[in-house]
């Protein structure tokens, strides 16, 4: 599995209804600053004080989550990943795996399972990606890391909204 080669999140301390907090943003400071925090980059918030992000002090953004599934149902038959699984399975469900899990060994907890797409001789059926609303925002392992391919779509969909 190949990880992403740059840091995909960034901390912006941002004033709220409920107080100020430390937003978890997939936008760079670069773009940011020119453009603002637009709430569906954000994949959630810890209290600003915090020094670590915890199960105990996140709050995850389900805008986020929406948005990601979006963006994978819009873009994912076309990531190279899925591609090339489905040119080895032939036939049947291929899925797109949060890439926190590492080389691992062990089997694939559902919560690192961000959804799938069915394959049909060998190649990835546009429109029938199917999102996994058991997908964790944070686990023990970290936040979501995504391939390369599909973060690109990500940063260009958000940058879209305007």
């Amino acid at each position: 599995m190949c990880e992403a080669t740059r840091p995909m999140y960034h901390l912006y301390d941002i004033e709220t209804d409920e107080g100020a907090v430390t937003a978890i943003g997939v936008l760079p400071p670069e773009i940011v600053s020119e453009r603002g925090l637009p709430s569906p980059a954000m994949v959630g918030t810890i209290p600003r004080a915090s020094r670590e992000i915890t199960a105990a002090n996140f709050v995850p953004n389900a805008e986020f989550s929406n948005f990601l599934g979006f963006v994978i149902s819009k873009h994912g038959a076309d990531d190279p990943i899925l591609a090339n699984q489905a040119s080895q399975q032939v036939n049947g469900w291929v899925f797109m795996v949060d890439l926190r899990i590492g080389e691992t060994e062990d089997e694939i907890q559902t919560e690192d399972v961000l959804g799938a797409f069915r394959a049909e001789n060998g190649c990835v059926v546009e429109g029938s990606y199917r999102a996994n609303p058991k997908h964790a925002l944070l686990t023990e392992r970290g936040l979501p890391v995504l391939d390369e391919w599909i973060y690109e779509r990500l940063v260009h969909e958000l940058l879209e909204l305007g």
